[in-house]
C-alpha cells in the first residue's frame, strides 16, 4: 500500500518537490488560496479519484447539454416556422401576435410570402461589382452613395452640437410630441458599436430606396453618383481633383435632400405608401426567414429616428448657411444678410411641426409620426413582458420582492 502523507495543509515547496510522486498523479485534488506570502501552502481538498473516469463523465455531461441545446434551438426554429406560416394563412386580421398586426408587414408583403430572400436581398449591403457587362446588376452608384452617407453622418455628427446650433434646436428636434413640452436635448453621442449598428440601418435604407424611388431629388443623387462612377472607370475626359472633391460635395448634399424628401412625405392613403415605412416591413424579416420581435426590432426604429434627427440639423445648418449667401449674393452685408435670414431655431420648428412629430386635426400622416408610433408601442410591451421571480407563502400571506401581502 502506497505510503500517503497525511491530510492537511502543504508547504507550495513541499508539493513542488513532490509532484513526481504517485498520489499526486493518480486522483488527489489540491486547492491553493495564496499565490503567494505565508499561507499560500497547497491542501488537500479531495483524493482518490480516477481522473480518466472524471473526465469521461465531464465530456458525456457536454456532449449532452450540446446535444440538449442543439434540440431546443431546431425546435424553436420550427416553432417560429410554423407561427409565420399561420399568421400568413390566416392574414392580418386574424395575426396571432399583435405586433406583427401593428408593425403591418404580414399584409404589406402578402405578396412576397415566398420570397422572403428577394425582399431581404433589396436592403443587402453586399456589393455586386461587374463593370465589365453592361445588362449585370452594377451596385458601383450604390458604393459611392454609401460612402457620401457615411461622410455626411460624420459631418451632421459634427453640427449636433450647442457651439454650432442652440440648445433650443437640440431641443427642439428631439420633440416627440407636438403640444408637449421637450424635456431633453437631442445628442448623437452612443457607444461605438451602437453607432455602427445605426449606420448600417441607414445604409439598408439607402440600398433599398435605389430600388423604389423615382423622384426628383433621387435622380439627382444617382446622377451625381454616376459621374464618380465614370471616374472609377476612366471614362474620357478624367476631371481635375477639384471636380471630383466638388462632385463628393453634390453626391453628399444630394443624399441629404433625398433623405429629407422621404421624411417630408404625406401620405393620404396608407402609411405604407412611404418608401420608408415599406423599408422597415422589409427589414422586419430575419435571416431566417421569420419575423423581428419587437426586443430586436425597437432598437432599428431608435437607429432611424436618431438618423433622421442629425440629418434635420445638418440640413437646417446648410439651410441658413444658403439663405445668407442668397443674400450676400444680391448685395446686402454678411451682417445684415446673418440679421435677415431665418435662424436654425425658426428653421428647425417648422420642419418637426410639419413632418417630424403628430400634427393637428386633419393632417395627413408622415412616416416619423408612424416610426414614433411604433417605436412608443414596442418599448411598452417590452416593459409588460413577464420576468421571472419568486413567491413565498407564511400562512395566509404572500411574500414577493421583499413585499408581503396578507390574502383575505
Amino acid at each position: 500500500m502506497p505510503d500517503y502523507p497525511k491530510p492537511g495543509p502543504r508547504k507550495a515547496s513541499a508539493v513542488e518537490a513532490d509532484a513526481g510522486s504517485t498520489y499526486w498523479r493518480d486522483g488527489v485534488f489540491y486547492q491553493q488560496l495564496f499565490a503567494k506570502g505565508p499561507r499560500s501552502e497547497y491542501f488537500e481538498v479531495a483524493r482518490g479519484h480516477n481522473l480518466a473516469t472524471l473526465d469521461a463523465e465531464q465530456a458525456r455531461e457536454d456532449m449532452a447539454t450540446q446535444q440538449a441545446t442543439e434540440v431546443f434551438q431546431a425546435r424553436s426554429k420550427e416553432a417560429r416556422k410554423k407561427e409565420m406560416e399561420t399568421i400568413e394563412e390566416m392574414g392580418d386580421l386574424a395575426t396571432p401576435n399583435s405586433w406583427l398586426r401593428r408593425l403591418g408587414s404580414t399584409t404589406h408583403l402578402k405578396d412576397f410570402s415566398d420570397r422572403k430572400q428577394y425582399l431581404r436581398g433589396l436592403a443587402s449591403l453586399k456589393y455586386t461589382m461587374k463593370p465589365d457587362d453592361p445588362a449585370a446588376e452594377d451596385d458601383a452608384e450604390l458604393r459611392h452613395i454609401h460612402a457620401a452617407v457615411r461622410r455626411l453622418i460624420r459631418k451632421a455628427a459634427g453640427a449636433t452640437r450647442p457651439s454650432v446650433v442652440s440648445w433650443n434646436v437640440l431641443f427642439e428636434v428631439n420633440r416627440k410630441e407636438l403640444h408637449k413640452e421637450r424635456s431633453t436635448p437631442f445628442h448623437f453621442r452612443f457607444k461605438r458599436q451602437t453607432r455602427k449598428k445605426y449606420i448600417a440601418v441607414c445604409l439598408q435604407f439607402f440600398a433599398y430606396a435605389l430600388t423604389e424611388s423615382q423622384d426628383t431629388a433621387f435622380d439627382m443623387m444617382m446622377d451625381h453618383a454616376a459621374e464618380l462612377v465614370d471616374i472609377d472607370n476612366k471614362v474620357e475626359p478624367v476631371p481635375t481633383s477639384s471636380r471630383i472633391t466638388e462632385l463628393h460635395q453634390q453626391l453628399e448634399d444630394a443624399a441629404l435632400a433625398f433623405y429629407i424628401s422621404v421624411l417630408d412625405h404625406f401620405t393620404k392613403v396608407t402609411e405604407y405608401d412611404s418608401i420608408l415605412v415599406s423599408f422597415l416591413t422589409v427589414l422586419s424579416i430575419r435571416d431566417d426567414k421569420t419575423w423581428e420581435t419587437f426586443a430586436n426590432f425597437t432598437p432599428k426604429l431608435s437607429a432611424i429616428m436618431a438618423i433622421s434627427r442629425v440629418f434635420l440639423i445638418k440640413y437646417t445648418v446648410d439651410k441658413r448657411a444658403l439663405y445668407v449667401q442668397q443674400r450676400v449674393d444680391q448685395g446686402q452685408t454678411r451682417q445684415e444678410a446673418e440679421d435677415k435670414s431665418p435662424g436654425h431655431f425658426e428653421i428647425m420648428s417648422e420642419m418637426t411641426r410639419r413632418f417630424l412629430v403628430g400634427g393637428a386635426e386633419g393632417w395627413d400622416t408622415t412616416p416619423t409620426q408612424f416610426i414614433i408610433r411604433l417605436r412608443n408601442y414596442g418599448m411598452a410591451a417590452s416593459g409588460q413582458q413577464a420576468m421571472p421571480g419568486s413567491v413565498s407563502w407564511d400562512n395566509e400571506k404572500a411574500t414577493y420582492k421583499q413585499g408581503c401581502n396578507p390574502l383575505h
